[in-house]
């Protein structure tokens, strides 16, 4: 049977947990042995490494001391780096709260956007959309077309798939910005059907596996339809049997998530949308099936175009990236592994209670019950 995906280029969700980057609260690797709070000569001692964000032997001796660590253990340096005057969804990621996001000219400390030079690297990012365009500049040759259900037709439908890749790894608006970009071309200008769908899921599976990318790879879905059980089950057991982790968006429907596939699925992360304060998008989805928000109104990231275009695209199809991006540098720097552990990760790092929905909005919303929304 086939069912028709038509290609939704999503706008929106709820919850109470918005993105985070914790780069800045981890910027040295300690030992198994050490923890967060040590016992020195009977005494407790808490340590704050927030605000380190420069290392270097004058900031290590002192913490040395202090643990009474000095030839005994090792603390590893790592390079936090600074990206000034950041695209304003890479800003969001890296504070704590909205702040003044001006979009030509936000506050110094509220422009930057934090991570660790080791961000993304010697991971994958399998993108099942409407293709990359691979030579663009921005993707410093880490992109590759792997894949494809239109054979005959390498045709890139659109900046949605491109626009994807750039939020996940590029090195201007990217957030693990030495992934590798895998391209899953598999929706076309009308979508597909849901048997190309299942079948792009399993080729992206299969490849991870034959090349032992299990603990290093993440699968963005950034499109859905109407709730379909079958689907939901094909990814549940996905999940179960492969330990990958998977992102998708929730939605622009201005309606209750689990009415919608596949991020209703349990065991994904479903992402929807806020804006620059943090408020969630009127077409956006919402429900206790959506896991967390991210930035997806007027990003910038890379378009189709030419090998140089940058584009403004808005819609949970866009929040859905960084939060691959999110998992991949919880992989490539922390080292964590498996779809649970790493959603666990993504949730407990967020920034909760922080979004502005109003609920008198909440409200309007939930009653409004006659069929699909178009706000």
């Amino acid at each position: 049977m086939h069912i028709s995906i038509t290609l939704a280029l999503f706008f929106g969700l709820t919850s109470a947990r918005v993105a985070h980057a914790p780069v800045v609260e981890s910027q040295i690797d300690q030992p198994e042995s050490v923890s967060r709070a040590h016992r020195v000569r009977g005494q407790q001692l808490s340590v704050y490494l927030v605000g380190l964000r420069q290392i270097n032997d004058n900031t290590l001796a002192p913490l040395e001391l202090a643990l009474g660590l000095k030839n005994h253990v090792k603390l590893a340096k790592r390079s936090l780096q600074t990206q000034t005057s950041a695209p304003w969804g890479l800003r969001a990621i890296s504070h704590r709260s909205p702040g003044d996001f001006y979009e030509e000219f936000p506050p110094p400390e509220s422009s930057k956007y934090y991570y660790d030079d080791k961000a993304g690297a010697g991971t994958f990012a399998y993108i099942l959309d409407s293709g990359i365009r691979t030579t663009h500049e921005e993707f410093e040759g880490r992109a590759k077309a792997a894949h494809s259900i239109y054979p005959a037709d390498q045709t890139i439908h659109g900046d949605h798939g491109t626009g994807v890749a750039g939020i996940i790894g590029s090195k201007t608006y990217g957030v693990a910005k030495k992934a590798t970009l895998i391209s899953i071309h598999l929706l076309g200008p009308d979508g597909c059907t849901g048997s190309e769908a299942i079948n792009a899921l399993l080729w992206a599976a299969e490849d991870i596996l034959k090349n032992s990318r299990k603990d290093s790879s993440v699968i963005n879905l950034s499109f859905g339809i109407p709730k379909l059980k079958a689907l939901n089950t094909f990814v549940e057991r996905l999940i179960t049997d492969t330990d990958i982790p998977i992102v998708v968006a929730a939605g622009n429907e201005a309606d209750d998530a689990s009415n919608h596939s596949p991020g209703s699925a349990d065991g994904v992360i479903s992402v929807g949308h806020i804006n620059q304060q943090w408020a969630i998008s009127e077409t956006s989805n919402f429900g206790s099936a959506v896991s967390i928000l991210a930035p997806g109104v007027g990003v910038e990231t890379t378009g189709a175009g030419s090998d140089t275009n940058i584009i403004r695209e808005t819609g949970s199809s866009f929040a859905t990236p960084y939060i691959s991006g999110l998992i991949l540098n919880a992989i490539s720097i922390h080292g964590i592994k498996g779809a649970a552990n790493l959603k666990r990760h993504i949730l407990e790092t967020a920034t909760k209670d922080k979004e502005k929905t109003k609920l008198v909005f909440l409200l309007k919303r939930r009653t409004r019950k006659t069929g699909r929304q178009t706000w």
